[in-house]
């Protein structure tokens, strides 16, 4: 993922976070489908995954209302909680590797176009398809 060198330029403030959040193991489903077929990547992160939170939200009010009937007050507000912590922590994973992804791209160089291998590649197909048509 980020190779030592990478990882020595991140802020010091950062990079503890950084180093902790890339140790939780990045679930499969949303990675695999999205590497697959990049252009649902788009419709998953605007649609889906907003659906998702929002019904989430109303799960967790029901699961900690819930859990006040047979839990204490501190214990059911942790139990309540302890799954949006996991979600949250997994969410964390996939922006972070989708920031570093684009940051490499970001900051990768740029490419050089050779500007008269493209015009004599260019001149050769235009002769080629006149010498097609007549």
């Amino acid at each position: 993922m980020l190779s030592q060198e990478e990882l020595e330029r991140v802020p010091l403030r950062y990079r503890w976070l950084l180093k902790l959040f890339l140790k939780f193991p990045s679930p499969g489903f949303p990675d695999f489908l999205l590497r697959r077929l990049p252009s649902i990547q788009g419709i998953f992160w605007a649609i889906v995954a907003p659906i998702f939170v929002i019904i989430y939200f109303f799960f967790g009010i029901w699961l900690i209302s819930y859990l006040s009937l047979y839990v204490l007050f501190p214990f059911n507000v942790f139990l309540g909680l302890f799954l949006p912590g996991v979600i949250f922590v997994i969410f964390l994973r996939i922006q972070i590797e989708r920031t570093i992804a684009w940051w490499k791209n970001l900051r990768s160089p740029t490419k050089d176009w050779d500007i008269s291998k493209v015009v004599d590649e260019y001149t050769r197909l235009t002769n080629e398809k006149k010498r097609r048509q007549n």
